[in-house]
């Protein structure tokens, strides 16, 4: 559970990012582009559009990759894990067996 906590705050916070982007873009002609428009329309134009999908893009990639390594870091403990309840019955055998013969 305390993974999927990790998992949704980092989405949080990309969508943050992203809609204070998009705020930002609405609000300020982030590219002027001189003679298109007379009077600054409140919109947000293509280009500022693409920088904002760029931005989401390189917020979810970054937590792809994030996520992917935890992934493999949990996968490597797991399987470390199983190898090791595999020889606890050796083991036990081995402790046994000494046990009984210093007895």
């Amino acid at each position: 559970m305390i993974r999927h906590r990790f998992a949704i705050a980092d989405l949080s916070i990309i969508l943050a990012v992203v809609l204070v982007a998009c705020f930002w873009a609405f609000e300020v002609d982030v590219f002027k582009n001189e003679g298109s428009v007379t009077v600054h329309e409140e919109t947000i134009e293509l280009d500022e559009a693409l920088c904002i999908g760029g931005l989401l893009t390189l917020g979810l990639l970054i937590f792809s990759i994030r996520r992917y390594r935890e992934q493999k870091a949990e996968t490597t403990r797991r399987v470390t894990a199983e190898k090791h309840a595999r020889q606890l019955p050796s083991l036990r055998k081995e402790r046994f067996s000494c046990q009984t013969s210093q007895s």
